[in-house]
């Protein structure tokens, strides 16, 4: 039989996300339809200890997309880019 390697990924494994953790809500491709249940979803990271980011660009529309495409690339970069960002929540 065959032994799994025991190697770990040169780069690692993130930590897992802990209470105060900030996340980053972004809006990467259609746009945001229903703010309401957008918010429904954000307080229940926020019940749960997170803190939530969301861009006063999340309700941005053009044609049926979430912005430009350079708008919306600008948003995913500076969420990977952001040091304090945790996490990426998808808003759609």
């Amino acid at each position: 039989m065959e032994q799994a390697s025991t190697q770990t990924h040169q780069y690692g494994l993130p930590r897992r996300l802990q209470a105060g953790d900030r996340l980053c809500v972004i809006a990467t491709s259609g746009t945001v339809v229903n703010r309401v249940a957008i918010e429904r979803g954000i307080a229940v990271w926020q019940q749960r200890g997170y803190r939530v980011e969301v861009p006063a660009t999340l309700d941005r529309r053009w044609g049926y997309f979430a912005g430009t495409d350079q708008q919306r690339l600008e948003q995913l970069y500076a969420a990977l880019q952001d040091p304090d960002c945790r996490a990426i929540l998808c808003a759609r």
